[in-house]
């Protein structure tokens, strides 16, 4: 599928507005993809992701519970527990507030956090590394999500850098998406077809 233009919009929405309008647009594809196709996909994502960790070498990774059609990276987050890596689930602990990294070991019982996502309930640990699910994105890195921020809030109240992977399915991809002043790009977008190196 190719990429979703941005043509001028007759109604000259403000940028939250064509974004509501895009994540409307994009959430209903997202949920036309077959159970077959989200299989494969996942598959697909996860090597992509396998390659930006070995290019990255991170020592704690930001994983994330799939929802919604998200691309499910469980299996490789168990492949690379077994090989050492330190993982680490999101939890939100309040709107307006930045994210929370509790260590992750697959397997480990979940627990809920302030919006009902599940997440991991060890100790606190910053990531170097974070998968971030969208539902949308452009080559620039900008990244569309659900709307409330989080990943941004976060990332601005870090005291030292970290990479950012997009993951989301090739069919997302839009061609120029509205950017507001908030708007912090990823280093990287990880879809079923390739690795899309944003910053560097």
């Amino acid at each position: 599928m190719s990429p979703r233009g941005t043509a001028d919009d007759p109604l000259n929405l403000s940028a939250p507005e064509q974004k509501d309008k895009l994540r409307k647009e994009l959430l209903f594809t997202r949920q036309q993809f077959s159970i077959d196709e989200q299989r494969t996909y996942n598959w697909q994502v996860a090597n992509n992701v396998r390659n930006v960790v070995a290019q990255e070498t991170p020592g704690v990774i930001a994983f994330y519970q799939p929802l919604e059609g998200e691309v499910d990276l469980n299996w490789l987050a168990e492949d690379l527990a077994q090989t050492g890596y330190t993982l680490t689930l999101p939890r939100v602990a309040a709107p307006g507030l930045p994210l929370i990294f509790n260590h992750w070991t697959p397997g480990d019982q979940l627990d809920h956090d302030k919006r009902g996502i599940p997440c991991a309930s060890g100790s606190e640990i910053l990531p170097a590394l974070m998968l971030i699910p969208c539902v949308g994105f452009d080559r620039r890195g900008y990244r569309l999500g659900y709307g409330k921020g989080f990943y941004d809030m976060t990332l601005k109240s870090f005291e030292f850098p970290v990479v950012t992977c997009g993951i989301a399915q090739s069919g997302l991809e839009v061609e120029q998406l509205p950017d507001e002043y908030h708007d912090i790009p990823l280093d990287y977008v990880c879809t079923e077809k390739e690795v899309i190196l944003c910053q560097r």
